[in-house]
């Protein structure tokens, strides 16, 4: 997340710093808490991953939940809440 802020193109461009994921990383990082790399994040997510056809896991109540009138996968890695659509 730091060397993504201090991008040239994010220094230029600007960015959504009240959305999403973004926002509580960068609460975490406010704290002091050390937040994982890219490919800390992307192994989780891939480690994590439910499978498609798992229908204990893929149904509201359980990894799903309606946000909204939308369903969304519910997730939380390295103590970050992520929601993304089903």
């Amino acid at each position: 997340m730091t060397p993504a802020a201090e991008s040239p193109l994010i220094q230029r461009e600007g960015c959504v710093e009240e959305q999403g994921v973004y926002k509580e990383f960068n609460a975490i990082m406010k704290q002091g808490v050390p937040v994982p790399t890219n490919r800390q994040w992307r192994e989780v997510q891939i480690a994590e991953a439910t499978d498609p056809t798992d229908t204990e896991r893929n149904r509201l109540g359980a990894d799903q939940i309606m946000l909204d009138g939308k369903l969304m996968q519910h997730r939380n890695y390295f103590g970050v809440r992520v929601l993304l659509p089903v």
